[in-house]
């Protein structure tokens, strides 16, 4: 796979009721309230590539954001940065982590991604649901016989020859093996959520997408979800499973 091929892309998606939600409707009642809309959605797309986690790397440590450098990273004022994270958090879209970092609690169901790659094959499934849609109908032989008229059934030897009787049970036609189709990176986190899995969902789709869902022997993946359980037993860093862990933790303001 090239360079060009396993380079990730983000978005943001907004549904058409996003500002129909009572968080956000609430939101945008409070003085000021635009401004702090405005700063979480900023604050959706500085976390979109950490899965709604929002900390600085600096060398081998970890250095939380205080309000100063979001204000600084969102180009909002700092005062307007302390009212409104003070007001997302009593909100819960945002949640502070014991290590500092900021959690966007909604993001994960608000972000698309893809590789070329992937969107290449996103392109090659659709063709073939299109090809698997059409279902022909077909009678087996028995049945046609009983459908046609006493009168054909006389005169036609060759017909009688090939009707079968009801003690003869009915030859079984093999099923079309089912071609495995990857699932996008919104399956595989709807399916860690519901199963609660503790994986980390961009790095279990990076790995099998950047090998064209290949397994480490080189094998065709057949089941992704069976391997997604699998990760789950040796998988238990994932920053997914920080967030959950971390979920009740309380917003200092005296942090910022």
């Amino acid at each position: 796979m090239s360079i060009s091929d396993s380079k990730r892309y983000f978005w943001l998606k907004l549904k058409e009721d996003f500002f129909n939600d009572e968080a956000i409707d609430w939101l945008e009642e409070q003085k000021n309230g635009k401004e702090y809309v405005l700063f979480y959605l900023k604050l959706c797309l500085k976390s979109l590539q950490n899965e709604g986690v929002l900390i600085r790397t600096v060398g081998n440590i970890l250095v939380p954001y205080d309000a100063e450098k979001l204000g600084e990273i969102t180009k909002t004022n700092k005062d307007t940065v302390v009212v409104a994270l003070e007001l997302l958090q009593r909100i819960g879209l945002v949640e502070l982590q014991e290590n500092g970092a900021l959690y966007l609690t909604k993001l994960n169901a608000m972000v698309g991604s893809e590789t070329n790659a992937a969107a290449r094959m996103r392109a090659k499934r659709k063709e073939l649901k299109l090809l698997q849609g059409g279902e022909h109908c077909s009678l087996d032989v028995h049945e046609t016989c009983e459908n046609r008229s006493p009168e054909y059934r006389d005169k036609s030897i060759e017909y009688r020859d090939i009707c079968v009787s009801d003690d003869t049970p009915p030859q079984k036609t093999k099923k079309p093996k089912k071609k495995f189709i990857p699932p996008t990176l919104e399956d595989v986190r709807a399916y860690i959520v519901e199963k609660k899995l503790n994986v980390n969902a961009q790095k279990f789709f990076d790995y099998y997408d950047a090998g064209d869902w290949h397994d480490a022997k080189g094998k065709a993946v057949k089941n992704w979800k069976q391997k997604c359980l699998t990760w789950d037993k040796h998988d238990t860093g994932s920053v997914a499973g920080n967030c959950v862990e971390h979920s009740n933790a309380t917003f200092i303001m005296g942090g910022l």
